[in-house]
């Protein structure tokens, strides 16, 4: 085969035109395959930490070596995913070879510092916790890598730069304490724990190198996402799984690991907002033509296509992490995305529909108990009055509340065909029944405590909002309500006031 017929099919595996989200679920399948491999030919017992932990390895030095590849060979994030994606499968041949070719009983470890540079410089042959299999990955990587360069370049030394740059990669990767802040296995807790630690540390790190490839690679799309998805209401999700969490006994009785489930849910929940919200934008573009003609999609940063992507992947990985947290977590939200796309997306569109603010209390309802439940097995529902009740609360307060949101898309709803309050019974009449609802959904904490100074405190937040909002219109009354009203409860329930639940 000539190098030009590579090259061919070089720059055709790029153009296919396979989407992000479709490439992820074939990252995350290729490496779970590994895993599965591996824990059936060395004989190791499956542990859901231990598979999370070894899976974020993997994306760590996937993203990393994505990212290099596409900045030597100065070509698109995208299409140097799809180039690797051609080859991914290379990472499941290791414990296969080590198995029937070399005869290797145990299964990997990492290597110590202290042996880094020796180790490295004949690619780990012979390290007692890598086996030969990896040898012939790094060989293989190594020359793949350069290859490829080659063919997109036509450089030596960019080729060779990406060729070493990935293997580098590929070794500090296998040596997280050149890298990583990792604490003493030796210290209280942390080996039990330190699957999850690990997961804590990849975890971070894996976002902040897709950070990187979208600043370098997809500035505007990164920061399209920002200035839409960061948000009051992104912070309200975050609240709600943080809520949760602070109910949930057993992250409270053992803060390590506790502490880094809790912090995963409420990643989680950022997720499916972020995957919400892209969504529910790229469908709306007509709308916030009218209404909110700041957003990046009507400035034409991006396209609504890119969003739907975006959000697609981002839904995908928000549904793998939250496997971390157990059954009941991934189940919660699966059921929170296929909610959000039909409240945003065609066919069903649940937006367009009187009534669909219930969809922003039920995600509320449902982000509380991924918090709730983060870290408890299926055969676990601690299902106390308490934390019921508060949900139930979050659940009213937050369908009741919300009507007040579609005052500032009036226009564009009207437009649209849209049905709320406002474009079904008139500004007047609907500001009058907005008011209504934010008053009767800021006495909802009433449910959880209704001493005299309760009573009071809330029904003049609520009367002060109501008639605020009646009047004005201004979606900032009943945000700044929220706020009050959430922190006289939560002050409440954490017996800064009174005494506790």
């Amino acid at each position: 085969m000539t190098v030009g017929a590579l090259r061919g099919i070089a720059f055709r595996i790029e153009g296919l035109g396979i989407p992000t989200w479709a490439l992820e679920a074939w990252f995350l399948t290729i490496i779970s395959v590994r895993e599965g491999v591996e824990q059936v030919l060395f004989g190791r017992p499956f542990g859901l930490h231990a598979y999370y932990h070894h899976a974020f390895f993997f994306l760590v030095t996937l993203a990393a070596g994505i990212l290099a590849l596409s900045l030597w060979t100065r070509t698109d994030i995208v299409r140097s995913a799809r180039i690797v994606a051609a080859g991914y499968i290379l990472v499941v041949l290791p414990p296969l070879l080590d198995r029937f070719l070399f005869r290797r009983a145990g299964g990997y470890e990492y290597a110590m510092p202290r042996d880094f540079l020796r180790r490295a410089a004949t690619f780990f042959w012979g390290a007692p916790g890598t086996g030969k299999g990896i040898f012939v990955e790094a060989v293989l990587l190594i020359v793949l890598a350069f290859v490829y360069a080659q063919l997109k370049t036509r450089s030596f030394w960019r080729s060779a730069g990406a060729a070493l740059t990935l293997y580098g990669i590929f070794a500090i990767g296998g040596t997280p304490r050149l890298f990583l802040p990792l604490p003493r296995m030796s210290a209280p807790g942390v080996h039990a724990a330190r699957h999850i630690v690990y997961f804590g540390f990849y975890l971070a790190l894996f976002s902040a190198l897709l950070a990187a490839a979208f600043l370098v690679r997809r500035r505007k799309l990164l920061r399209a996402a920002l200035r839409d998805g960061v948000s009051f209401r992104a912070a309200h999700f975050a609240l709600m799984a943080g809520t949760g969490v602070f109910f949930n006994a057993g992250i409270r009785a053992r803060p390590l690991p506790g502490w880094l489930f809790g912090a995963t849910a409420i990643i989680t929940a950022l997720l499916v907002w972020l995957a919400t919200v892209l969504w529910n934008n790229a469908h709306d573009i007509e709308i916030d033509r009218r209404s909110a003609p700041g957003r990046a999609l009507v400035l034409g940063w991006v396209s609504p296509g890119e969003y739907i992507r975006l959000g697609r992947a981002v839904a995908l990985f928000a549904l793998f992490v939250s496997g971390v947290l157990g059954a009941k977590a991934f189940m919660i939200v699966g059921l929170a995305l296929v909610s959000a796309h039909a409240y945003s997306a065609p066919p069903l569109r649940l937006r367009a529909r009187l009534g669909s603010n219930a969809f922003i209390g039920w995600g509320s309802f449902l982000m509380f108990y991924l918090g709730y439940f983060a870290w408890t097995t299926i055969g676990e529902w601690p299902l106390g009055r308490v934390p019921m009740t508060v949900s139930l609360v979050i659940f009213v307060a937050l369908s009741l509340a919300t009507v007040t949101k579609d005052a500032k898309d009036y226009e564009g709803d009207l437009e649209a065909g849209v049905r709320t309050v406002f474009t079904v019974f008139g500004r007047e009449m609907g500001g009058r029944l907005a008011a209504a609802g934010l008053f009767l959904s800021l006495l909802t904490p009433l449910a959880l405590f209704s001493g005299t100074a309760d009573v009071l405190v809330l029904s003049l937040i609520a009367l002060a909002a109501a008639v605020g909002f009646e009047r004005t219109r201004k979606l900032v009354i009943p945000f700044g309500a929220y706020g009050a009203a959430f922190a006289y409860a939560a002050a409440r329930a954490a017996g800064l006031i009174g005494g506790a639940l």
